[in-house]
């Protein structure tokens, strides 16, 4: 199994330009985009462009048939090197599916994709000795440095570039590097396109950054607890309003305040022991761009405050989870208590 990202990537294209590609592949992980991508450069690799309707078979989740599948896998190449086959999903494989699949042809690759056995979903629908059997290719979420370079080559394949300024700000705000929100490559993406549709120059500004994440519920949560340290809590409230009008789910806001007010009472109790910004980062295991946004929030309140807030965050979790309060209410009951 190859897991480590950075490797990953170089060990795909080493092992396809090498011929190193067996009849199975799975293709799992927490990052659809990088599963997306090695399904892209395996059929790049194998298909011949103007053959794909022929010598390239997708079923898509739900539509796979196992007499299907052995006949898709069964055909030869018409113009390819090799027949190919993709599976979107892996819970849609039946046992009568999983005894075939050890019997592919070396004419076909079949590619079976969405087995994440991080979360289990969808692992536990194939055998160990399947798993064992089969190329496996994990896809999880990438590092700083990788991000990076995501970062700078979507802005250069729009014919933009990115400041180092902004770039730092971009990551620093946009949730990839924080575990506590589900923000994953996609997404980034998504925002990437709305930053350079939103620029008129070919360099990506912290303006542009900002106009594209305008929808990240971390920064406005951000912004929104920000606006509460500065007494404006009608800003807060209008703040809260828009998220949940935009469809934020109430549970994802409360969970992302009650996230932030721990790492800014963590980040001062540190701060306070002579910890600095990069020592806490590396204790908390998270990117320092959040530390430094968390001790700026964290300096205008004593701690006895911030263990106030985070307990009525607490609180507020409780009654929501109990049905004691509408989610709605209680958001907008911890913000007037803090």
């Amino acid at each position: 199994m190859k897991n480590n990202n950075g490797q990953v990537f170089n060990q795909l294209i080493q092992d396809i330009s090498a011929g190193d590609i067996p009849n199975v592949l799975l293709l799992f992980g927490e990052e659809a985009f990088l599963t997306d991508w090695a399904e892209g450069q395996l059929v790049k690799r194998y298909v011949t462009e103007a053959a794909k309707a022929l010598d390239l078979t997708k079923f898509e989740p739900g539509s796979l048939k196992t007499d299907d599948l052995i006949g898709a896998c069964e055909t030869m190449p018409m113009f390819s090197e090799r027949k190919v086959v993709v599976v979107s999903s892996a819970s849609d494989i039946d046992k009568e599916a999983e005894a075939y699949i050890r019997t592919v042809p070396d004419s076909c690759l079949l590619i079976i994709k969405g087995v994440d056995e991080k979360s289990g979903k969808d692992a536990k629908k194939l055998s160990k000795s399947l798993k064992d059997a089969c190329g496996i290719y994990e896809f999880g979420p990438i590092s700083e440095r990788e991000l990076k370079q995501f970062i700078a080559k979507r802005f250069r394949t729009a014919g933009k570039s990115i400041s180092p300024g902004a770039a730092a700000l971009l990551i620093s705000n946009c949730g990839y590097m924080n575990k506590e929100i589900d923000y994953a490559l996609y997404n980034l993406e998504n925002d990437i396109r709305k930053m350079i549709a939103y620029s008129g120059s070919d360099v990506i500004t912290e303006e542009d950054v900002m106009a594209g994440l305008s929808d990240n519920i971390e920064h406005n949560v951000f912004k929104m607890l920000d606006a509460i340290s500065e007494n404006k809590k009608d800003i807060a409230f209008t703040m809260l309003h828009e998220m949940i009008l935009s469809g934020s789910n109430e549970h994802r806001i409360l969970a992302t305040i009650a996230g932030q007010l721990e790492l800014m009472l963590q980040a001062r109790q540190m701060s306070e022991k002579g910890m600095g910004k990069k020592q806490i980062a590396s204790k908390l295991k998270v990117h320092e761009f959040r530390v430094e946004k968390a001790m700026k929030f964290a300096r205008r309140y004593d701690e006895r405050d911030l263990v106030r807030m985070l307990g009525s965050a607490f609180y507020t979790d409780e009654k929501i989870k109990s049905g004691l309060l509408d989610a709605g209410l209680a958001l907008e009951m911890l913000i007037a208590g803090i």
